[in-house]
C-alpha cells in the first residue's frame, strides 16, 4: 500500500503475437487499496514492449490527472523502463518523446516514485491489459461504476499489494 494520503498506479501491457499489437491496463488505488480508477486500452502498434510499457505509464498518468489524483507511486513489471525513468536521462530514440511526456506529467502530478514489481504482484493491471484484447475502444471504470468481475479481482489482489 502507498503511504497515507498517497495513491498507487499499477500498469501493464499485453501483446498479441498474431497482430503485433499491444494493449494496456491500469489501476489506481488509494492508501487502503480501494479502487479509484481503472482502464483498459485496446490494441495499438508500437515498436517494442518497452515502448508499450512507457505508453501504458503515460496513459495511466493522464487518467490520474483527469481524476485530480496526485501523490502517486507508479509500479510496472518492466524493470528496464522503470530504471530509465529513475535515471532522469531521456533516451535518445523513439522512446524519448514519451519519456518527456511522462516526466512532465509526473512533475504536475507529484509522482513520488517509479518502482519495479514482479508480474505476480501486478495481476489486476495484467488482467485489465488482457481484457483490452476484447475491446474495440478504451474502457474506464471508477469505484462508483465498477463491474463485478473487476471488483472481485481487486478484492482478491489486496493481499499482494
Amino acid at each position: 500500500m502507498p503511504p497515507i494520503g498517497c495513491f498507487r498506479l499499477d500498469v501493464d501491457v499485453g501483446f498479441d503475437e498474431l497482430t503485433g499489437a499491444y494493449t494496456a491496463g491500469e489501476i489506481t488505488r488509494d492508501d487502503i487499496g480501494s479502487l479509484i480508477a481503472a482502464a483498459s486500452w485496446p490494441k495499438i502498434r508500437l515498436g517494442s514492449v518497452g515502448q508499450a510499457e512507457l505508453w501504458a505509464i503515460k496513459l495511466g498518468l493522464e487518467l490520474a490527472k483527469e481524476h485530480g489524483i496526485s501523490n502517486l507511486h507508479v509500479y510496472s513489471d518492466s524493470l528496464g523502463e522503470i530504471q530509465k525513468l529513475n535515471d532522469l536521462i531521456p533516451p535518445i530514440n523513439e522512446d524519448g518523446f514519451v519519456f518527456q511526456d511522462i516526466r512532465a506529467l509526473s512533475i504536475s502530478l507529484s509522482v513520488l516514485s517509479f518502482s519495479h514489481m514482479p508480474r505476480s504482484y501486478n495481476s489486476v493491471a495484467h488482467t485489465l491489459a488482457k481484457h483490452a484484447f476484447n475491446l474495440s475502444k478504451s474502457s474506464f471504470w471508477t469505484s462508483l461504476l465498477c463491474p463485478s468481475w473487476l471488483s472481485q479481482i481487486v478484492l482478491a489482489d489486496l493481499s499482494t499489494i
